[in-house]
């Protein structure tokens, strides 16, 4: 009996260290300060991006998991840095199946936010005009802020809404709708669900050419009935003219009976002559048919054409992040007007490019494109590749700024610029201990309000120039970003 009870003590102290190691693996709740659920939509196709902020005071490096949902397939997971997304590292990485959540595990060595970006299966439809979404993310650890939310087209209007979620103004092309769960435990499933109708967008550059031959279409066949209608008159007045009213034959003398008619005496027949002015019909065949190719020449052709000094070409039905404005140098013999068309033309067959102008007097090409799928060095690299124009240097990005010290000590101050779409300079550099102020540019592209999620702080930049006033930091790394997380900065307090 001893040995029964000196084999069941030394097992319950086996599963009481079994459960000492495991329950803290299992209930141990989530570094994250913040995790952000996003799904975009880009060119019909949905990405998914999930992203999370540690806070300042976890030391790095750190392990850390991000979970989608299961069969999301991975297309980048990484590190922000804060500066320009081409700089922002790949993680190696742990997937683990956790019910339906595929979890990634990854070490954190630079920075404090992370990002997953993948195509979710199963998320969106469309009945008729009716689009709808359905986003169930589950929590997997205890996480003390979440937030859902998918990116609309600006003008978007919510069919059918979801408990608790909310649209938010983004820039002058998109919106977003979002719900925000606090304190998420482990297992919770965060829905948003809704359906929503398109806004009437800008014609495409398909669709405009589709109206044009609509336009054509129905003025040729306008045009065919006429010259139909010139036709039978014409052949109804050779008939005339060729077979005249017979005329009748003398008849043989005879006496007229008491009850015969008074004889008509027969005119004889003349030949009709042309009225003075008179077109005739061969004359106007031609002139209408003319009329017809010049006509559908010229709107078949005026697809490419100039408008107001510029050539405008809308691509697919994405709604942009991100533009990039180049001063066009064309090489000798190219002329602008003729061959900007050309120009324009080189972006068919990418994805990501919301729309693409060229202003020829001032030799300029704007295009706004999507940053998941392309950067401003693949958007010169397509323009080049045409051969028609060179493109000035790359701007170099700014140096680090470091704030200025007031007189008095008791804080600091920087400028960051935001007129050219992204932030500028990208890092600011603090002196630890000392109040800071940062004044923003006004909203520019995609940046139309500035977060410092590890610190709480989400200020708008669309009413104009905006001061964010910080706290006395420790020493350390704090990022900042616009609202969909695409353009990037960061505070470096030393």
């Amino acid at each position: 009996m001893f040995k029964h009870v000196r084999f069941a003590g030394v097992s319950s102290l086996v599963a009481l260290l079994v459960l000492s190691y495991a329950a803290p693996a299992l209930a141990a709740p989530s570094a994250w300060s913040f995790v952000d659920v996003g799904l975009h939509l880009e060119n019909g196709q949905p990405l998914i991006l999930v992203s999370g902020d540690l806070p300042e005071d976890v030391p790095l490096p750190y392990e850390a998991e991000l979970a989608v949902p299961s069969g999301t397939q991975l297309q980048w997971i990484g590190e922000i840095l804060g500066g320009p997304p081409s700089e922002d590292p790949q993680l190696p990485y742990v997937k683990t199946a956790v019910g339906d959540m595929d979890v990634y595990t990854f070490t954190l060595t630079k920075s404090r936010t992370a990002q997953f970006e993948g195509i979710p299966t199963g998320m969106t439809g469309t009945a008729g005009e009716i689009q709808s979404t359905t986003i169930k993310w589950t929590a997997w650890q205890d996480l003390p802020s979440v937030r859902v939310s998918q990116r609309l087209p600006r003008g978007a209007q919510v069919a059918q809404a979801s408990d608790g979620a909310s649209m938010q103004a983004g820039d002058e092309t998109y919106s977003r709708y979002s719900k925000t769960v606090t304190n998420a435990k482990a297992g919770d499933v965060i829905d948003l669900t809704f359906s929503y109708t398109l806004p009437t967008s800008a014609p495409s550059a398909g669709s405009s050419q589709s109206s044009t031959n609509v336009i054509v279409t129905v003025f040729m066949g306008a045009a065919a009935l006429l010259l139909l209608g010139i036709v039978v008159v014409s052949m109804r007045q050779k008939v005339t003219t060729l077979s005249p009213e017979p005329v009748a034959q003398a008849a043989p003398q005879r006496r007229a009976s008491a009850k015969q008619q008074p004889r008509t005496v027969e005119e004889p027949a003349v030949e009709p002559t042309p009225r003075p002015g008179f077109l005739r019909p061969q004359f106007l065949i031609a002139g209408v048919l003319i009329m017809v190719v010049v006509v559908a020449v010229s709107a078949l052709s005026s697809g490419g054409s100039v408008k107001n000094g510029k050539i405008t070409k809308f691509f697919g039905s994405t709604s942009p992040c991100s533009s990039t404005s180049l001063a066009l140098m064309p090489n000798p013999g190219v002329d602008l007007a003729e061959q900007g068309k050309d120009i324009v033309d080189a972006f068919s067959g990418y994805d990501g490019i919301g729309d693409v102008t060229l202003t020829i007097d001032a030799s300029t090409l704007d295009v706004t494109y999507c940053e998941s799928s392309h950067t401003e060095e693949s958007i010169r690299q397509i323009v080049e590749g045409t051969g028609l124009v060179s493109l000035a240097a790359a701007p170099v990005a700014s140096a680090p700024t470091t704030a200025t010290i007031d007189p008095t000590g008791t804080k600091q101050t920087a400028t960051v610029e935001t007129s050219s779409e992204s932030f500028d300079p990208g890092t600011v550099i603090l002196k630890a201990g000392l109040p800071s102020e940062i004044a923003f540019g006004q909203a520019a592209g995609c940046i139309t309000e500035v977060v410092f999620t590890s610190l709480g702080i989400t200020q708008p930049l669309s009413t104009g120039a905006t001061t964010v006033a910080l706290p006395a930091l420790q020493p350390g790394t704090y990022a900042f970003a616009c609202a969909m997380g695409h353009q990037t900065g960061s505070v470096v307090v030393q």
